[in-house]
C-alpha cells in the first residue's frame, strides 16, 4: 500500500469544491533493481489504468466501505470521489499497487528478497494537480497548489529463520521463477472530426493478454474543472476490432453503438465474469454510453466507456499463450458513427512476463 497525505489550497472560483481517488496522484510508476540501474518494469497512466481496472473488478460494496477510507470515494456514487469544501485542506489516502505491479503480483507465492543483491527501487511520478484534481462547486477553482507528504510504502514480510532459508536454497538452488504479467501503456491523438482511425500499439512481446483502450477528451485532461482521470467517454464510437499484422483477433466487429452492449460484454468477460452475481463492477448505464464530458459536482456521473479484446484464452491459468507481437505490432481499428471530440487514446496492453532470481549473483530479470 502506497500511503500519503496531500496538501491542496484552491486558487480563483466561487466557492469551490474538489475531489479526487487516492489512485489519481500516481501519474506513473517505475520499478528498478540494482540501486536502479536495471529498469524492470514502467507504467505511465498508471491512475487511468488503476480506474479503470478498478471499475471492472471492484465491487459497489468496497466504493461504500473501504475506498470511502482509503481512497476518498464518495460512498453514495459508485465512481466518483468525495466532493471536500475549500477549508478541507488535507486528505490522507492509502493506494493498493500490488494488483498491477507484476513483479509483486505473486498471489500466495513471496518475493524472495534475501536473494537480491541490492534493494528494489520504486519511482512514483505525481500527476499534476490540474489532472488529479476534479473542482466544482458554484464556480470551479481555476489552480491549486498542492504538496505531498508522510509518504510512506507499506509492505507485508515473512522473516525465516536460517535453517528454513537453507532448506529453501538447498530445494531451489537459490534460483526463483516465477510468472506473472505486465502492463503498458501507449497513446494516440485522435484529431476532431475524424472518423476512422488505427491505433497502434507497439508493444513487442512473445504472449499479449488482454487489452484495453479508453479515450479522454484532450481539452479536459489537463483542467482542474474536469474529472480528468476517471471520465472516459465513447466519443461516438460505432465500432472496433483488433488484429496483429494482418490476423484478426476479434473476427467480428464489436458494436458500440445504442447500449453498447456487445462493448460491455467484451470487457467484462476479461476481467470479471457477466454471468456471475458476485462479481458487477462499478459501470453502470447512466456512465457507459455518454458521448461527452460531464463537469464535476456533488451528483455528476462520468462516463465510463471503454472498450477491450481478450488476447489469451487461458488468461485465468496465468499460461504463456496468448497473441504474440513479436513480428507484428497489434493493431485496434476504430471506427465512428458521427463527428468525434478530439481525444487522447490510451492503449493498456497486459503481456506475460516471466521473472527470475539468481541468488548466486543477486540479479533480477524479465522476460516479456
Amino acid at each position: 500500500m502506497l500511503s500519503f497525505t496531500v496538501n491542496t489550497t484552491l486558487v480563483g472560483g466561487t466557492a469551490p469544491t474538489y475531489g479526487c481517488h487516492g489512485y489519481n496522484w500516481i501519474q506513473s510508476l517505475t520499478l528498478w533493481s540494482s540501486a536502479g540501474s536495471s529498469q524492470l518494469e514502467q507504467i505511465t497512466n498508471y491512475n487511468a489504468l488503476h480506474a479503470a481496472l478498478r471499475d471492472l473488478c471492484s465491487s459497489q460494496d468496497m466504493v461504500r466501505t473501504r475506498d470511502s477510507i482509503l481512497l476518498g470515494s464518495d460512498p453514495t456514487r459508485l465512481r466518483s470521489p468525495v466532493q471536500n469544501a475549500a477549508a478541507v485542506t488535507s486528505v490522507q489516502y492509502s493506494v493498493p499497487l500490488i494488483s498491477i505491479i507484476g513483479l509483486l503480483s505473486n498471489t500466495d507465492r513471496m518475493l524472495p528478497i534475501h536473494a537480491l543483491g541490492s534493494a528494489l527501487r520504486l519511482d512514483v511520478e505525481i500527476a499534476q494537480a490540474s489532472t488529479a484534481i476534479a473542482s466544482g462547486g458554484t464556480v470551479a477553482a481555476t489552480s491549486a497548489t498542492c504538496s505531498l507528504s508522510n509518504v510512506t510504502l507499506d509492505c507485508s514480510y515473512i522473516t525465516l529463520v536460517d535453517s528454513a532459508a537453507d532448506q529453501i536454497k538447498s530445494l531451489t538452488g537459490n534460483r526463483y521463477d516465477w510468472s506473472s504479467s505486465q502492463w503498458k501503456c501507449y497513446r494516440t491523438i485522435h484529431s476532431a472530426g475524424a472518423l476512422s482511425n488505427s491505433v497502434m500499439i507497439p508493444s513487442r512481446v512473445s504472449s499479449m493478454k488482454s487489452l484495453i483502450i479508453i479515450q479522454r477528451e484532450a481539452a479536459t485532461e489537463y483542467n482542474i474543472a474536469a474529472s480528468s482521470v476517471t471520465q472516459r467517454i465513447r466519443n461516438q464510437l460505432k465500432q472496433f476490432a483488433v488484429r496483429v499484422g494482418g490476423s484478426w483477433v476479434t473476427t467480428v466487429p464489436i458494436q458500440c453503438g445504442a447500449q453498447a452492449l456487445p462493448a460491455y460484454l467484451e470487457a467484462t468477460r476479461i476481467f470479471s465474469n457477466p454471468a456471475s452475481e458476485s462479481t458487477c463492477g462499478l459501470i453502470a448505464s447512466d456512465s457507459w454510453t455518454l458521448d461527452t464530458s460531464v463537469a464535476p459536482t456533488t451528483t455528476s456521473v462520468e462516463g465510463s466507456f471503454m472498450i477491450a479484446s481478450e488476447l489469451d484464452v487461458f488468461s485465468q491459468q496465468k499460461l504463456v499463450s496468448g497473441h504474440s507481437t513479436s513480428a507484428n505490432a497489434l493493431v485496434c481499428e476504430i471506427v465512428y458513427s458521427a463527428a468525434p471530440l478530439g481525444v487522447n487514446i490510451d492503449s493498456f496492453c497486459e503481456a506475460d512476463a516471466q521473472f527470475h532470481i539468481d541468488g548466486a549473483t543477486g540479479s533480477i530479470m524479465v522476460a516479456v
